[in-house]
């Protein structure tokens, strides 16, 4: 199955939350007691939520499919991967008390040293690099 594009003004739209955080701690589990399904339960430090009613310090989970328990992995297509301590700008919805990221890998972007990547600032139609700052701005203004 192809992923279909989300453009950033449907991802802004669809998303209930869209928050900056950091990442303090991933776990994995079986779904089942088959051990035919992974998940992965991400812990996010929110810096800064910039649609909903999340605070800055609040801490959510995250659920995405696939990981990794003990020799058994598991890989989902489509699916976002964080890194424990990235600080990442993701757009979410809520569903059962843990969150999902909106578009699978197109909501989710990883900042380095405080600045956006690529594939974000040119949906924003600013330069590579955009600092955190002005892309929030222009989130903010959007929502």
């Amino acid at each position: 199955m192809i992923m279909p594009y989300m453009p950033l003004s449907e991802l802004i739209s669809e998303s209930n939350y869209i928050i900056f955080g950091k990442v303090n701690d991933m776990k994995s589990a079986l779904k089942d007691k088959d051990e035919e399904f992974i998940y992965t339960d991400v812990k996010v430090s929110i810096k800064d939520s910039l649609k909903g009613s999340l605070k800055q310090n609040d801490e959510i989970k995250i659920r995405i499919e696939g990981g990794q328990v003990g020799p058994l992995g598991q890989w989902v297509e489509d699916q976002p991967e964080f890194e424990l301590n990235e600080e990442v700008l993701v757009f979410l919805n809520e569903e059962d008390n843990y969150f999902y990221v909106n578009g699978l890998f197109q909501g989710k972007y990883t900042l380095k040293g405080g600045k956006l990547p690529y594939e974000i600032c040119e949906k924003l139609n600013k330069n590579l690099n955009t600092d955190y700052e002005c892309a929030a701005k222009i989130i903010r203004d959007f929502c």
